[in-house]
């Protein structure tokens, strides 16, 4: 089990990041009570639709299909579902507001 996976299970705490790559924003989630479950299939169809939105993000890149292979996994069954709510979120956007709480 990946140690992110085995720290949710230990604590529930996380912090998560999520950025544009066009545009470089980015911000930071973190929360107390994450935990992992147990049943994926209520899950697969935003999955696949992810999985789909993020080949479209690396051909725009220039880059082959199989690089969004590494950033979200090869297959639907790789992903491990985990509910993370969230405390704070912060703005990680180089520049003069990055930190800033949102």
């Amino acid at each position: 089990m990946p140690q992110a996976l085995q720290n949710i299970r230990d604590n529930g705490a996380y912090a998560a990041f999520f950025v544009n790559v066009f545009t470089y924003e980015t911000y930071q989630l973190k929360g107390t009570h994450a935990r992992v479950l147990d049943d994926l299939a209520p899950y697969v169809s935003v999955l696949e639709s992810f999985n789909e939105a993020q080949y479209k993000m690396v051909e725009k890149l220039g880059l082959p299909r199989i690089t969004a292979d590494s950033m979200a996994g090869k297959s639907i069954e790789d992903y491990v579902p985990v509910y993370c709510p969230v405390n704070e979120c912060f703005k990680q956007t180089p520049g003069p507001k990055a930190g800033d709480r949102v």
